[in-house]
């Protein structure tokens, strides 16, 4: 059976694509006049199992030690960086581990770099 979103082909008892994550066919209800998705089958697409949207506190953790040894350096342009990855990850908690790593590699690169060259 292919997908009607993205065209990926499935096996006949599949009722999520493999490729996309979105449902195979729609849900009419079931033979008693029910029209209520059951719980079990219930699933927004492309969102893994079991995830919540709290506060990251693991990147919160990396990027405090590495803030905390860049204080020694630079304790001004520190604590500007410091506020800046505390407002992206309020506002953005699910940023990606490759976008949080750049970002932190920036903020690196950011405060040594005018440290070295001011």
């Amino acid at each position: 059976m292919r997908c009607p979103q993205c065209q990926a082909k499935n096996r006949r008892e599949s009722l999520d694509c493999g490729a996309c994550g979105g449902r195979l066919f729609a849900w009419l209800g079931d033979p008693f006049g029910n029209l209520e998705l059951p719980a079990a089958l219930v699933r927004r697409p492309g969102a893994p199992a079991g995830s919540a949207a709290g506060f990251p506190w693991g990147k919160s953790l990396i990027a405090g030690t590495l803030l905390l040894l860049l204080f020694q350096v630079a304790p001004g342009r520190t604590l500007v960086a410091a506020v800046a990855i505390a407002a992206l990850l309020w506002r953005w908690p699910r940023m990606g581990g490759c976008a949080f790593t750049l970002v932190l590699v920036w903020m690196l690169i950011t405060v040594l770099g005018y440290s070295v060259f001011l």
